[in-house]
């Protein structure tokens, strides 16, 4: 992982420095940087600005929630959020300067405004960028470090992805995965068979597809509903009081605002949005199939055992499984008592 990850940082970097050396490259970047006030009235711009951010930091796929399981149980978290936020933000802006420094080459190489010279999604990373490599010194050695910076960067995430994806198989269903390497190969098997539907003639509409509706509602529904169980079903005070003893961080009432008003109506209104488009074009469906899966799983989670048994584990009081862990949460809990569900300090 550190080596997909840092190897693709590395490339990242250089081809930045290549970007900014073409000519015309400013131009381009001056043109990322320019304020445009009717983008900000438009909702497809907070769409995409949504799904950005969705895919840059993976919310809604169960990695932060599985892969943090495994962490201490007091664990400072707030720094991996710093920490997290800021690797993210600097590699945000470093590849847009590097994309957008290529694309002004691009505009100046063929002669063509800047509104023809841009794409967007899967066209932008293997035709636009692609053909203006091919227009530059050496565009063998550049398009092939484009490359293989793309397929690091895919391949980091791709393992990050399956490892969430056993790890939850393999905690649901401990006697049937006991060799670890048979269900890792039962995962990658069928998906690199699936995936070769986007090598056909047709894959390019297929990943489209794909890309622009099945894979952007389920994570806002998941999402959606991590606010409402963690925020208005355990409570945000509850929340806020085992972030402090987890962390021992003080929870402002900015988080306390978010938590209980602002997610959960930015997530329904992208969520809104991205229904209208959808239902608009037609692929409303395609998008609703990757969400059935939520209801059919939480139905067949709780019809696989006995009714009692399933009502008894669901009134346990949720706690740490380690008893010391738990001894010391329950002390903290008992001297910061929950006087309502949305917040635990005295007024």
């Amino acid at each position: 992982m550190w080596v997909t990850a840092g190897t693709s940082l590395v490339l990242l970097i250089v081809m930045f420095l290549r970007g900014v050396t073409l000519p015309c490259a400013w131009g381009g970047i001056r043109h990322l940087v320019q304020f445009d006030s009717h983008s900000l009235l438009d909702y497809n711009t907070w769409g995409f600005a949504s799904a950005n951010i969705l895919y840059t930091y993976f919310f809604g796929f169960g990695i932060y929630t599985t892969l943090g399981s495994f962490s201490h149980f007091r664990h400072s978290f707030l720094r991996d959020v710093l920490a997290v936020s800021a690797a993210s933000f600097a590699m945000e802006i470093l590849s847009a300067m590097a994309v957008w420094s290529v694309l002004g080459y691009l505009m100046c190489a063929m002669g063509i405004p800047m509104e023809e010279a841009t794409s967007t999604g899967a066209y932008l990373i293997y035709g636009t960028l692609p053909q203006a490599l091919c227009k530059t010194s050496q565009p063998m050695l550049w398009s092939a470090l484009f490359f293989l910076m793309m397929f690091l960067l895919a391949i980091s995430s791709f393992i990050v992805l399956v490892q969430v994806l056993v790890a939850i198989v393999s905690t649901g269903l401990r006697r049937w995965c006991r060799k670890r390497w048979l269900l890792v190969l039962a995962v990658c098997g069928p998906g690199f068979c699936i995936s070769l539907v986007y090598c056909s003639e047709k894959g390019g509409e297929w990943l489209s597809l794909v890309d622009g509706f099945a894979a952007i509602v389920t994570p806002l529904v998941v999402c959606l509903l991590e606010v409402i169980v963690f925020v208005y079903i355990y409570g945000a005070g509850r929340l806020a009081r085992d972030v402090e003893m987890l962390s021992n961080t003080f929870v402002s009432y900015y988080c306390y605002f978010t938590w209980i008003a602002t997610v959960p109506l930015v997530l329904l209104l992208i969520l809104a949005s991205h229904l209208l488009m959808m239902i608009r074009s037609s692929m409303y469906f395609l998008a609703i199939s990757t969400t059935l899966a939520i209801p059919i799983f939480s139905l067949f989670y709780v019809f696989r055992s006995v009714f009692c048994k399933m009502l008894q584990g669901a009134a346990t009081p949720w706690g740490p499984k380690a008893p010391s862990d738990r001894a010391a949460w329950e002390r903290f809990c008992a001297e910061r008592p929950v006087r309502r569900r949305f917040f635990h300090r005295r007024f």
